[in-house]
């Protein structure tokens, strides 16, 4: 927080509602810019990220979504059970708010994250996505580098009934 309040060209907004999902919709809501990305707290953006997504809007005008990729990294010695640990090296093709950047028309054309789900209501908003008939692109480098941590919200819900209705549901 005292690292946030010191930086003169950022904006801090206090969470009003419950929820990651909630919270990202409303930053979505306080943004102004036309391009948006995510970085949650703990994660990293590498220093190229948001330059070679802007990059690839520029040359080819039809895209409305960029996703780079993502290293996952851990400072645990002992990750979550649910973790496949294969994921730890190299860079992966992800859908995830982190390595996404977005033209900002897209949330008024296709609907912010539902927040009628717990846990798995970004993976709903991405499967929607990547079905719809919107220009995405991928750039052939990582953008991000995603911390785990054995305490993280999806890890510790992975193994509860809410994790388990959610996924039924969204099977359906």
């Amino acid at each position: 927080l005292n690292i946030v309040q010191s930086l003169s060209k950022v904006e801090l907004i206090n969470q009003s509602s419950k929820g990651f999902l909630s919270a990202w919709n409303e930053g979505i809501n306080a943004s102004t810019g036309d391009i948006l990305g995510f970085l949650d707290s703990d994660d990293i953006m590498l220093p190229n990220a948001l330059s070679n997504a802007i990059k690839l809007f520029q040359a080819k005008k039809d895209t409305q979504v960029v996703f780079g990729g993502v290293e996952f990294f851990s400072n645990e010695c002992n990750l979550h059970h649910n973790f496949r640990k294969q994921l730890i090296t190299g860079s992966h093709e992800a859908h995830i708010p982190g390595c996404m950047f977005i033209k900002r028309e897209i949330f008024d054309a296709f609907g912010y994250f539902p927040n009628d789900w717990e846990i798995l209501g970004d993976l709903v908003w991405f499967s929607d996505l990547l079905r719809s008939e919107f220009v995405i692109r991928y750039l052939p480098v990582t953008s991000l580098r995603k911390r785990v941590r054995s305490d993280s919200l999806s890890l510790r819900m992975s193994s509860t009934s809410i994790y388990s209705n959610e996924l039924i549901r969204l099977i359906r």
